[in-house]
Formats: structure tokens, sequence, C-alpha cells
């Protein structure tokens, strides 16, 4: 067993291990669960390093959650029951459980470069960098859905789409106001974007941009402002500053050059291609539904027994020309979302080194908020590039 994260709600210290269920049989994998456990006290035996195999003592649990990852279930929540005994046995039975070796930060367990991974603990990482990407947060995220999977997946905010593409719903509604987003993932989807042509098209264009560097970006930049080829808008994506996607208010994509000219090199190019692939596979064979449409027009398709997860911009700070994002936006879907007929989860910064969101701890002052702390390396400034504190808003 191995301590996955730790994290505080309402000063409440939360302890969450991953563990294997034993084998029922040499040729079954064993399934995998997530053990929660707010304790007063946890007893870890001197000399076992970072994993041990039943040997973790747990004492005068208060609550012990237990959830199936794979089939996105809470099988077990004793967080109302008063028998303390009943609370230590269901440790005591998980405790038993084989381990499963994993890295104790999530932050460190990004990967999914390769097309064939299948382990659900890798990171898929998504085709487009975009700023404020949830890449290190979605272990976090992925262990916090409690949800049947009977209903949709609804996105109204899918940006970069790296939730969905680690959730990997059957069924799911994406949405975003960004149109180049969405035909990105729909060419991806219908193929006219594939791990070949995606090739294809980096070796001609990188090798372009390594003869005549700037020059070569400004006229791809251009060419796409005209015509919006999701092949150039994944050049671009990774060829320009920081990989921040920006446009103006004619929506034209208008951000800068790296200045790296011999950034499209094979080993690049072959990465890029195995999350295209990556993403195509994700897709095979599911509902998803892929929109252009104002947020408002896809948080009122949720039904019951639906899943929505909202990741909006954050309020008060210009991103372009389709992300811009008001105080009155963030009230009236803070308001949309305590109205929704299913489960949410709701995702927003809690703090960084300048100041808190008290906004956002008043605003769902009664439901359970968790935190994760992680560091952003995208931005236009190093300055910019801080850890921050994200905030979960369960409901």
């Amino acid at each position: 067993m191995l301590i996955y994260a730790t994290y505080s709600v309402r000063g409440v210290e939360y302890v969450r291990y991953r563990l294997r269920q034993s084998r029922t049989s040499p040729q079954t994998n064993p399934p995998l669960f997530i053990l929660e456990t707010i304790c007063s006290s946890l007893l870890w035996p001197a000399g076992t390093g970072d994993v041990t195999t039943g040997d973790v003592n747990v004492t005068a649990p208060i609550m012990v959650k237990i959830y199936d990852v794979g089939r996105h279930v809470t099988i077990m929540n004793t967080r109302q029951t008063t028998n303390s005994a009943t609370r230590l046995a269901a440790v005591h039975n998980c405790t038993t459980a084989i381990p499963t070796p994993i890295s104790p930060d999530p932050s460190n367990a990004t990967s999914g470069d390769s097309p064939n991974v299948a382990d659900t603990n890798v990171v898929r990482t998504p085709p487009l960098k975009i700023q404020g990407i949830k890449t290190k947060a979605v272990p976090f995220i992925r262990d916090s859905v409690s949800w049947g999977g009977t209903g949709r997946w609804i996105e109204p905010f899918v940006g970069s789409a790296v939730v969905p593409l680690n959730i990997q719903p059957k069924r799911a509604l994406l949405g975003d106001a960004n149109p180049h987003l969405i035909h990105f993932y729909v060419a991806i989807q219908c193929g006219d974007v594939t791990s070949a042509t995606a090739r294809t098209f980096l070796e001609q264009e990188g090798e372009r941009l390594r003869r005549d560097g700037q020059e070569h970006y400004y006229q791809v930049r251009e060419r796409f402002n005209e015509h919006g080829d999701p092949h150039d808008f994944l050049f671009l994506n990774r060829a320009c500053f920081n990989g921040l996607i920006r446009f103006n208010k004619k929506g034209y994509f208008n951000t800068p050059f790296c200045r790296k000219p011999e950034r499209f090199r094979t080993a690049y190019i072959t990465k890029i291609c195995n999350q295209v692939q990556r993403a195509a596979d994700c897709m095979a064979g599911k509902e998803w539904e892929f929109v252009c449409a104002d947020w408002t027009d896809i948080i009122r398709e949720a039904r019951e027994g639906d899943f929505v997860y909202c990741d909006p911009p954050y309020a008060g700070r210009f991103t372009d020309y389709f992300n811009s994002w008001t105080d009155d936006d963030a009230s009236r879907l803070e308001d949309c979302l305590k109205a929704l007929p299913c489960r949410f989860l709701y995702s927003m910064w809690s703090e960084n080194k300048y100041r808190k969101n008290e906004r956002l701890h008043d605003v769902f002052s009664d439901y359970e908020i968790r935190t994760f702390s992680h560091f952003y390396h995208l931005g236009s400034m190093e300055d910019l590039r801080n850890e921050m504190t994200e905030a979960l808003v369960m409901g």
C-alpha cells in the first residue's frame, strides 16, 4: 500500500491510498481501488520504506471510503457509521491487499506519450497544450469522480480535452466556445487528423521552419487564420511562444513564434503523433459529441444520471477573445451548478502566493471542497508560472 495524496477539507486532514484487491485467479488482473480515511492516528512500521503489504496500522478511523476506479463507483462509505469496529474492520480488510506501486505525488504521474499504455495510473497527455491545462491534476480529478457512468459526461469548457481523455466515459457531451479546439478533436474523431497525417505534416512544416525560421511560422499563422486547418493549428500550438493559445477580437490566432526553428525534431514529432493516436484510441467506439457553443447551452443539457465537470477560465483574468470570463459569468455558473439534476465537479483556483479565493469557499460553504497544489509551466511571463492550489467542489 502506498500513500497517494493527502489533502485538507475544512481543516480535516485526509489520507488517500491506492491498493489492489488480491487476485481471484492467476489469469485475472486485480481491480484497482482507492482507500480514503480520516484518522486520528496512522502508524507506519519502522523500516518499511514507501510500500508495505498490509503492515499499516490504522487506529480510530473516523471515516473509511472505498472507491472502485475501474467502474467509477463508491462501494463503501462509512462516514455515517457510528460503530468504530465496522470502520476499523473496513480498513483492515483493505490493508491486506496487494500494493500497487505508483508515485506518491500525482504531479509526477504524467506520461501518456506511448500510444499503447493501458495502465489507469498513467495520465494521457493530450495533443494540444493550453494554458491552465489540468494534466497534473488528472489523478486528483479522476479519483474525486463518484459516478455510475450511466448517463453522459458533460464538459462545457473542454479545452485541451485532457480530462475526458483520461476519464474515458462511454458517452460524452464536450463543448467549448473556441471553434478551433472543437474542430481539432472532431478531425481526430472522424479520421481527418491521424497519427500518420500529423507526422507527414509536421515533418514537412518542421523542415521549412528549420530552414526559414520565424518567416515560415508567420506564413502558417496567416494561412490558419484564413482557412482554420486543424493540422496548422497543431503546428502553431507546438511552435508558438510557450504553448499559449490566444486569439484577438477578430478571432485571429496572434501568439508569436517561440524562436526555436529546430523545434520539430524526430523524437518530438513522434511524441505528438503518439498523443494524437492516444486521443483517437480513447474516442474509438464511444459516443462523444463535440459542440462549439456557449457554456449555458451545454450545461442545460444535463439530465439525471449525467455528470458535469466544469473548468471555466478564472474570473477577472482575461484569457482570449473566445474565453473571457467575468465575475457575473462566475456567479451565473455557480447558480447553474447548484441547480443541476446530477452530480458535478467544479474546478477553480483556491489560492496562490498572492491571495485566497474567499468567494469560492463562501459560495460553496455547504459543499465538500478538496484542494490540490501544483505548478503551472504555461504563461506569457515567468512571473505567471507559479504554484497554484486548485479546488474541486463536489456536488
